[in-house]
């Protein structure tokens, strides 16, 4: 996946993650758009939303890096 295919995949989540934010608050008179699809909110229930979301989650690639935890130990 090239860098520009992952920043429309990343902005596609981000724009799902928000028509599911705002039509739990009840805003359901929009839409979302995202990479060649359109998807009205009044024509769409909440799990719908959510499967959309995680079919685009399924679609990032695995990290490849190695996970550091960092603690703080106060003075």
């Amino acid at each position: 996946m090239t860098e520009e295919e992952l920043a429309v995949l990343k902005a596609d989540i981000v724009a799902v993650e928000t028509a599911i934010k705002k039509f739990a608050s009840g805003d359901r008179v929009s839409e979302v758009r995202f990479a060649d699809r359109t998807i009205k909110y009044s024509e769409i229930s909440l799990p719908e939303l959510q499967v959309e979301l995680t079919r685009l989650k399924t679609q990032l690639p695995a990290s490849s890096g190695r996970v550091r935890t960092i603690r703080y130990r106060g003075l």
